[in-house]
C-alpha cells in the first residue's frame, strides 16, 4: 500500500480543524481512490472514500462540498446539517464549481460525451446523505 498524496488541505469555519483531500492512488485506468477527511462527523463519517471526488469550502453557501462521480454532500456546519445531490441518471460528476448563482458540474458518461449543466444553490439538494454509507461514496472502490 502507498502513502497517500495529500491533493489540499483547508479550513473548516466553526469547525476545530481542517479539512485534507488524500490521494490513495489509481485502482482502475482513469480512477482514483480519494479520501476525503473532515474534523467533525458528518452523516456519522470522518473519513469519505471516493472515486476521482473532491472537495471544497464554498463561501457562496456556507457549505462545505463533498463529491464523487455520483453524488454531491454538502455539510453545513453551523446547522450541522446534511444534504445531498444524486448526478442524473447515466452520467458521471467529473467536476463541480460554482458561479454567483449555482452549481456548474461538468458531466461525462461512458459512451466518451460530455457536456455542463448548471444547479441552482437552493430546491436541487434533498435532505440527508443519500447513497452515501458510513462515508462510502456510491463510486468507491472496493464498496
Amino acid at each position: 500500500m502507498t502513502t497517500p498524496v495529500i491533493v489540499c488541505e483547508f479550513d473548516l469555519p466553526g469547525c476545530a480543524g481542517g479539512v485534507r483531500v488524500e490521494d490513495h492512488g489509481e485502482h482502475h485506468v482513469g480512477c482514483a481512490t480519494i479520501e476525503i477527511v473532515t474534523p467533525v462527523p458528518i452523516a456519522g463519517a470522518t473519513r469519505f472514500r471516493t472515486t476521482n471526488g473532491g472537495a471544497y469550502w464554498s463561501e457562496a453557501t456556507g457549505h462545505l462540498v463533498i463529491h464523487d462521480a455520483s453524488v454531491i454532500l454538502r455539510y453545513h456546519p453551523g446547522a450541522k446539517q446534511v444534504e445531498h445531490y444524486r448526478g442524473p441518471y447515466g452520467w458521471y460528476i467529473s467536476s463541480v464549481t460554482e458561479d454567483e448563482s449555482g452549481y456548474r458540474l461538468s458531466l461525462y458518461d461512458g459512451s466518451g460525451r460530455s457536456k455542463q449543466m448548471h444547479l441552482p444553490f437552493t430546491g436541487s439538494f434533498e435532505p440527508g446523505a443519500g447513497d452515501v454509507t458510513a462515508g462510502v461514496f456510491p463510486s468507491a472502490y472496493p464498496r
